[in-house]
């Protein structure tokens, strides 16, 4: 059986396509790196409030500017994304990220942590805005899939981390944490900016999921090509993680992070089966 021979424009185009991938695998790799700073809050505030003695409302404040800044100034980074482009911005988020824990190591006032807090958010909104931004821009024909994924990286993320921080605080103190962790966060985020990238012009991908005759491809092995197998293995991270927790699922600051990163994983799995049938097709003929 004889093949027509695969265009340049064709081989450009899949070139574009593995490229586009490659982009929304940086921006996975930041979010995950990115959630710790809110979702393993937690985990610092009784410690926080033990060497202190301040209020917990006092210290829980602190997350509060979090937020506010990680939200409010989205439509300001959302401009700057399109001025810029999403490295330079993903590149001063990772360094605000980073430098927001290593304040927290040293401060030794509510004020060292409220201004620690507002450098998080503001890092935090720049990495989440920018890599769900440009993940959308990169997959107009899989924006579910895309933001999917990225979205719940952010959440998932922080599952695989709850109990390397906990350990590393009960070990070596809570600031000891903040500083490493911040430090480690920090560059895996600067480290994946540099490669990042928005797309020139808009492509339609969809010609990817039709064979050079026009039919579309409906086979197993397109889709094992596409991103849809992604989703199965957070599964067993999911578990793994479960059964590390499996004698601390009574303290809320482990079980809270984990249970909703577990909603969030669940979620990206049925999202990603309507926007890119990941379950269905596991049952179409090869």
């Amino acid at each position: 059986m004889a093949f027509a021979p695969i265009s340049p424009a064709l081989r450009a185009t899949q070139a574009s396509a593995d490229y586009r991938w490659m982009q929304l695998v940086l921006g996975v790799a930041c979010m995950v790196a990115a959630a710790n700073i809110q979702y393993a809050w937690t985990l610092f505030v009784p410690e926080i409030q033990k060497t202190f003695g301040w209020q917990r409302a006092s210290i829980q404040t602190a997350f509060t500017l979090f937020i506010l800044m990680q939200t409010w100034l989205t439509p300001l980074e959302g401009y700057l994304i399109d001025r810029f482009g999403p490295r330079i911005i993903v590149l001063i988020g990772g360094f605000f990220t980073g430098l927001a824990w290593i304040i927290d190591s040293y401060a030794t006032s509510l004020t060292g942590y409220y201004v620690g807090a507002m450098i998080g958010g503001i890092g935090v909104g720049c990495v989440y805005a920018t890599c769900v931004n440009n993940a959308i821009k990169w997959f107009p024909d899989r924006r579910g899939l895309a933001v999917g994924f990225t979205a719940g990286a952010y959440g998932f993320g922080s599952a695989l981390t709850i109990i390397p921080i906990a350990n590393m605080i009960a070990a070596g103190g809570f600031q000891a944490a903040f500083f490493r962790y911040g430090l480690v966060q920090g560059i895996i985020i600067m480290l994946a900016s540099l490669a990042l990238r928005a797309p020139q012009a808009f492509t339609e991908w969809r010609v990817l999921a039709f064979s050079p005759e026009g039919t579309p491809v409906t086979s197993l092995r397109y889709y094992l090509s596409t991103a849809s197998w992604f989703t199965w293995p957070a599964w067993p991270l999911a578990l793994w993680a479960a059964w590390s927790l499996r004698r601390r699922w009574r303290e809320p600051q482990i079980f809270v992070p984990f249970a909703a990163s577990l909603v969030m994983l669940l979620g990206l799995v049925f999202w990603t089966s309507t926007e890119d049938v990941a379950l269905i097709p596991l049952l179409a003929p090869l």
